[in-house]
């Protein structure tokens, strides 16, 4: 089994057992490095020292971030509260808006 396949298995155990990791990407990390085995004192070390992060088979923060992602996609009763998911439904259109198309598209496709 992948180390993806196995980090979104625990991604949605955790989603499923604690609404509260639905809503906050930091919380729902939180709760997975303890499900690791990391303790407070050494949460700094995933972020810092990636041979830790090896080394205890841990996933980094985006890995988890985008499983909850597709979780949520594909699985209704994992979604968010309704006011986090029109913040975050506002937020795509923000990105859309600035990195999708408009104005910008046709400065970057401009030759100088």
């Amino acid at each position: 089994m992948s180390n993806i396949q196995t980090t979104k298995e625990e991604v949605y155990g955790l989603l499923k057992n604690n609404p509260r990791t639905r809503n906050d990407d930091m919380y729902l990390y939180s709760e997975y490095l303890t499900s690791h085995w990391v303790r407070d004192v050494e949460k700094y070390k995933v972020f810092d020292d990636p041979s830790y992060r090896k080394k205890r088979k841990i996933s980094p923060f985006e890995t988890v971030s985008r499983c909850r992602r597709e979780l949520q996609n594909d699985f209704m009763e994992l979604n968010a509260d309704e006011k986090i998911e029109q913040m975050r439904k506002a937020r795509e259109e923000v990105f859309e808006n600035y990195f999708g198309g408009g104005k910008r598209r046709w400065i970057l496709n401009t030759k100088i």
